[in-house]
């Protein structure tokens, strides 16, 4: 049986792990242990229901045979057994672990700070040259036209303040919903997303765009046979999204670090248009070389990307490991200990991982350059090579993203650096990818359905006060609506993201740990194991077999 990570603190009546190789004396009831040299229990007998002490169970010290191991002693225990055998030569969850005292992947602090540094010199360089921005048809600064914005200052001022209410309302009903009525809100935006695509189909045909029209025909049979098959996994995903938004209501502090999340991407996305804007207009006043602008931009975008993912990936291991924490001891998970984790322990793999992503998002951006600069010179033929490329990159991207949110869920339940945790979770999407991907695909329906909604309602509010309000707040010009409308509906998305990453995060994290721990399950949740028992019967799940990753990322 796999044993938790030692990362986290544990009940000792819930699941004592061994010490230093030592047998714990007393088992997960508290009850002392019988001894190796005394008669146990034969393997292959019917074991005493869960709940009530098992003869010789060791509460993880102990050895535990898998599918593959016999009974070492052989046969009836009425006598004095041998001596204990060696332990089986099988790979354990504790093979895997590794301790959590030293951090990870130092070196890609090192690197993050020392690119932070340089582009926080660029910023102070190219920061203040804004001043010298010319406007592109006259002679005039782009700040001193008449001294006065378009639209009043306080109309968008109560258009995102409604947004913002109306987001958060709206939100927490669609999050209300999602805990009391999980598996019919799966079912039911299940069949919405049908309908609209249905739709799409539909109108393309009768506007006489018969390639559109097909094309979302056979998204909409796609989705229909994926129903059919997959309906009997409903129940686990429901009963999956149901404990995690539970919680999240234990501990709402987990929105709180998902809006810190958010508000230091806005601060660091304005940076970063303030310097490139800046350094843009600091080698034009100076006549540089196109090469070093060139260069310097590339270098911007980078740090850009690497920072962004930085920031998200820290509210994501954060927020995972709280759950991570809960699922092997649910009684001690704390926020601040999953957070000192991420910021400590696990920030080198956080940096290494967002490495990796960023240099794809920038490879992608350069190629999206190019492509309309070819486009702009009329070289076709380069336009469409660059156009490959770019979907090519795109799509490596996007699995690399996936694939790095699950790696992640790795760093904050065992404390592994980034490699360790990539290979762990290329042998869990090898043997678990069919049943991750249809996890992914029915929790992600219900959470796209309720982000679009989120934001249509709050543009919906928005263009209702835009409409009705004293025309000296807000000309009547339908331009004017648009804008306004289309801030309110980013307000209210933003402000269902935010929930929605939480949930992705438990959601990843709470899968895992059914795939590779199930038995950790049983002991510390054995109510929720036997809801799953019931939601799925036909449910396999079982430890993973890693190979090779003892001891990999020690320092």
């Amino acid at each position: 049986m796999n044993g938790p990570p030692p990362n986290y603190q544990y009940n000792p009546n819930a699941y004592p792990p061994a010490q230093n190789g030592q047998v714990n004396p007393y088992d997960s009831y508290g009850q002392p242990q019988q001894p190796y040299g005394q008669p146990q229990q034969p393997y292959g007998q019917p074991q005493q229901p869960y709940g009530q002490p098992q003869q010789g169970y060791q509460g993880g010290g102990g050895p535990s045979y898998g599918p593959g191991y016999a009974n070492p002693y052989g046969g009836a225990t009425t006598g004095a057994p041998p001596p204990a055998p060696p332990a089986p030569p099988q790979t354990s969850q504790q093979d895997k672990i590794v301790p959590s005292s030293a951090c990870r992947d130092v070196w890609a602090i090192f690197l993050w700070i020392a690119s932070m540094g340089l582009f926080i010199a660029l910023a102070v360089i190219g920061i203040p040259a804004i001043r010298t921005l010319q406007d592109p048809s006259g002679d005039k600064d782009l700040g001193g036209r008449d001294g006065t914005l378009a639209i009043n200052a306080k109309a968008v001022g109560y258009v995102i303040l409604l947004s913002v209410v109306g987001g958060a309302v709206v939100t927490m009903t669609w999050f209300g919903l999602m805990c009391r009525f999980a598996r019919p809100m799966i079912v039911i935006t299940f069949w919405l997303n049908l309908l609209i695509t249905l739709g799409l189909a539909v109108f393309f045909f009768v506007v006489g765009s018969f390639i559109a029209g097909i094309v979302w025909a056979v998204v909409a049979v796609l989705q229909l046979l994926f129903y059919r098959s997959f309906k009997a996994r409903m129940p686990l995903a429901a009963l999956i999204l149901t404990t995690v938004t539970a919680v999240i209501r234990q501990h709402p502090a987990t929105i709180a670090v998902g809006t810190l999340g958010m508000v230091l991407q806005s601060g660091w996305a304005c940076l970063f248009i303030a310097t490139v804007a800046g350094m843009g207009q600091y080698f034009n006043n100076r006549d540089d070389s196109p090469a070093l602008t060139y260069l310097a931009f590339v270098y911007l975008v980078l740090v850009f990307y690497w920072t962004t993912q930085v920031i998200r990936n820290t509210v994501h291991v954060t927020n995972a490991g709280l759950f991570a924490t809960w699922y092997f001891a649910a009684r001690e998970a704390t926020l601040g200990a999953a957070q000192r984790r991420a910021l400590t322990t696990s920030f080198g793999s956080i940096c290494f991982g967002s490495l990796l992503i960023a240099l794809v998002q920038t490879l992608r951006t350069m190629l999206n350059l190019a492509r309309q600069q070819a486009q702009q010179d009329g070289n076709a033929g380069l336009a469409i090579l660059a156009c490959f490329c770019e979907c090519f990159v795109g799509c490596v991207g996007d699995m690399l993203e996936y694939f790095n949110t699950y790696a992640f869920v790795q760093v904050a339940m065992y404390g592994h650096a980034y490699v360790p945790a990539a290979k762990a979770t290329w042998n869990l999407i090898k043997q678990r990818g069919f049943d991750i991907i249809i996890n992914d695909s029915l929790v992600d329906n219900v959470l796209s359905c309720g982000m679009v909604l989120t934001g249509m309602l709050t543009g919906g509010v928005a263009y209702i006060f835009v409409r009705f309000a004293n025309n000296s707040l807000i000309p009547d010009d339908p331009a004017y609506y648009v804008i306004l409308v289309i801030v309110a509906f980013i307000v209210g998305i933003s402000e269902f993201t935010l929930m929605s990453s939480v949930i992705e995060s438990g959601v990843n994290t709470l899968f895992v740990g059914i795939c590779e721990d199930p038995e950790v399950l049983r002991m510390a949740q054995p109510t929720l194991y036997s809801a799953l028992q019931q939601a799925y019967p036909t449910v396999s799940f079982g430890p993973i077999a890693h190979h090779n990753n003892n001891n990999n990322g020690a320092y």
